[in-house]
């Protein structure tokens, strides 16, 4: 799934560059919103854009996945934006019901160098707090834990094509996060720092 979705947008990219390159630089000064679409799993679903449910009846298993990422352009240079995601999960094993579920939500601010929004270097600080719930149908078996994570991105924005009226956008970035986990269990604080390299990343802009 993954390597027919970045050929696709090869293709794309080599097909519109010709005739989008002077349109889109004088367009991408106008752009106000963006979607972000990143950490796809190997089903293809995005963890940043995704509205999903499954029910497995073999199973007795239930999923709802919800996720958002968005962004507005104040100019252009300085965007704002939000995250949402929440995912739930419940499964019947035996008698007992038990559900699992984490609700995020984040604030977003980004800098951009360039002077149009689907072609530019830019930085970016997020804030994150997801609420994790934890119940397995038994007696003191519920769990709530919390994790704060900041984020600082730096990352390019290089305009592939037009799509259905959308500017689509190939977004590298990489990601320096400092997160703590106030472990429910534990009863216990747990900081960590990543860096991660986000190549299979994409903002769509309109």
């Amino acid at each position: 799934m993954k390597n027919l979705l970045v050929a696709l947008l090869a293709l794309s990219a080599v097909s519109a560059f010709a005739d989008n390159h002077a349109e889109h630089m004088h367009e991408g000064k106008n752009l106000k919103h963006m979607v972000r679409f990143m950490g796809f799993s190997d089903s293809g679903v995005s963890d940043s854009f995704d509205v999903s449910m499954s029910n497995t009846d073999a199973a007795d298993e239930k999923t709802t996945n919800i996720a958002l990422n968005y962004a507005y352009a104040i100019n252009n240079n300085w965007q704002v934006g939000g995250t949402y995601k929440m995912v739930s999960g419940e499964k019947e094993v035996g008698l007992t019901t038990q559900d699992k579920g984490a609700t995020t939500l984040g604030l977003s601010g980004y800098y951009n160098f360039g002077k149009s929004l689907d072609s530019t270097s830019y930085v970016g600080l997020h804030y994150n707090v997801t609420e994790a719930t934890e119940d397995l149908g038994g007696l003191n078996t519920d769990k709530d834990d919390q994790r704060t994570d900041i984020s600082v991105e730096y990352g390019h924005r290089f305009h592939v094509g037009h799509v259905w009226g959308l500017h689509l956008t190939y977004a590298p970035s990489i990601v320096y996060t400092a997160s703590t986990l106030d472990d429910d269990s534990a009863d216990e604080e747990v900081d960590t720092n990543t860096l991660a390299w986000n190549w299979i990343k994409f903002d769509v802009l309109f």
